[in-house]
């Protein structure tokens, strides 16, 4: 549960490159209260994630160095349990199978990820945290 009196919430991006879904991301999520925190590799998103700022996180399936399902698995193994979701180019079986075992909250197609992305992150946000954010429409 938040606990700080602005329910601001820290977001942390994980990618490769700009990639479109993530612009858009930053463009949807600019009417909430979110602080984006950025990190390039899975080293740099390994050092965010332990600091425990963190209250959630999209992950690129491409992130170099060990690609973003072993990022998750890194994750996990450290003990940080932190809503994450995934964000791929095609999303077959086995990395669905994959994902599911690492408990990731939900796995996004990059280009779907334009209208399914941040309402997923603010889903995420809202039920892990229990933040009384408005969703579309004005709905809770």
């Amino acid at each position: 549960m938040m606990t700080n009196g602005t329910n601001r919430v820290n977001l942390l991006i994980a990618h490769a490159t700009r990639a479109p879904w993530s612009a858009h991301l930053v463009e949807s999520l600019s009417v909430h209260p979110v602080d984006l925190h950025w990190s390039h590799t899975d080293t740099e998103t390994i050092d965010i994630a332990v600091s425990g700022r963190m209250h959630a996180a999209v992950v690129d399936h491409d992130l170099p160095v060990a690609g973003g399902l072993d990022l998750l698995r890194s994750i996990r193994q450290l003990g940080i349990d932190l809503p994450c979701l995934l964000v791929c180019g095609r999303a077959d079986q086995r990395l669905l199978q994959e994902a599911l075992a690492l408990d990731v909250f939900s796995v996004v197609q990059a280009e779907a990820s334009a209208d399914l992305l941040a309402p997923m992150v603010l889903k995420a946000i809202r039920q892990t945290h229990r933040i009384g954010w408005a969703g579309p429409n004005g709905m809770n």
